[in-house]
């Protein structure tokens, strides 16, 4: 088990005792903390677990893929388990993840990530995303691969690690799954292993996460664009449907706001008059949950996913025009 960490002082204390009290042979799990340059006290709060079977490795500010690529030839075992010191496991997890491994088809097993933060407007979007989100990706493992895992919890073979330039502003758990794919394996999502997560303390902070994530996740399809090539590619509508056509929401409700203006007439005004409560409604909400101004719960949800769709269009930009931030920062969780 590889966990990445920077500056995660608040939270790996308690990341290392769900690791250490997981229901698989001890003998058989390995658990590496792998420090970006850390300057707080996580260091010393993972060096008090070594004589339990945790190993730590420091490496120099550099950022959360070139960590991966640094410490992966200190690992042994021949499944390697990628999670965050957010991500608390439930029991049997890694058993649950490990067990698809004796197909050799596949490479991948991603588990389901789930909020654990006090209800609030963001936990609740979240959680709705996530389930939405989960259940596209066992339908898609069921007719044949989802098209990435879930960063806080997913495994993957030890020879289908890829070697990625560091210097690329890439989504690690999105570029490591899909090399499994260009490798003729499989990626699927295994229901009973479950991580659970806080959210962003703040819609701030949850704008600099979602941000991040989008800007790296389109560098990461355009560095895997071979496989949304239908006629070379198992994989290549679910990425189209799935991905880019979700990313791709905003731009597709503008064009449709903007010919509904020119056609007119009949439903056309209908559907006219619905996108402009929904943008405006969603606009305002989002300025008022900025404020910390509670609203309609509808709004909020209005407001959440126009929100969520304008860090996709931005990270698209970043992607293009490489704005993207090169180091991971880690953010302000509730619970933490």
């Amino acid at each position: 088990m590889i966990i990445p960490v920077y500056n995660e002082e608040k939270i790996i204390k308690r990341k290392i005792k769900n690791s250490l009290l997981l229901d698989y042979p001890k003998e058989k799990l390995e658990i590496i903390v792998a420090s970006d340059g850390s300057t707080d006290d996580t260091k010393a709060i993972v060096e008090k677990y070594l004589t339990q079977g945790v190993n730590f490795f420091e490496f120099p500010r550099r950022g959360k893929l070139a960590t991966l690529n640094r410490v992966f030839p200190k690992t042994k075992g021949d499944i390697l388990v990628l999670t965050d010191a957010s991500a608390m496991f439930n029991n049997d997890a890694l058993r649950m993840l490990v067990k698809h491994f004796v197909n050799d088809d596949i490479g991948v097993v991603t588990g389901v990530e789930k909020i654990c933060t006090k209800e609030n407007y963001i936990s609740k979007s979240e959680q709705s995303y996530w389930n939405y989100e989960s259940k596209i990706k066992e339908l898609e493992s069921k007719i044949y691969s989802t098209v990435g895992a879930n960063g806080p919890i997913y495994a993957i073979r030890r020879d289908l690690f890829p070697s990625i330039p560091s210097h690329l502003n890439l989504c690690d758990d999105m570029t490591i799954s899909l090399n499994a794919v260009q490798k003729g394996k499989r990626i699927i999502l295994e229901p009973q292993a479950i991580a659970l997560e806080d959210v962003s303390l703040t819609l701030r902070e949850e704008w600099r996460r979602k941000m991040r994530i989008s800007t790296r996740a389109w560098q990461a399809l355009l560095y895997h664009k071979n496989l949304l090539n239908p006629f070379r590619s198992h994989v290549a509508f679910p990425l189209i449907f799935h991905k880019v056509l979700r990313w791709l929401t905003l731009p597709l409700m503008l064009v449709i706001f903007i010919s509904n203006l020119f056609i007119g007439g009949g439903i056309y005004i209908v559907f006219l008059i619905f996108q402009i409560i929904f943008h405006s409604l969603s606009s305002f909400g989002i300025i008022l949950l900025l404020k910390n101004i509670k609203i309609p719960s509808i709004v909020t949800f209005l407001s959440y996913f126009l929100f969520t769709n304008l860090a996709q269009i931005v990270g698209f930009y970043n992607s293009i025009f490489n704005k993207g931030q090169p180091i991971w920062q880690p953010i302000e969780r509730g619970g933490e």
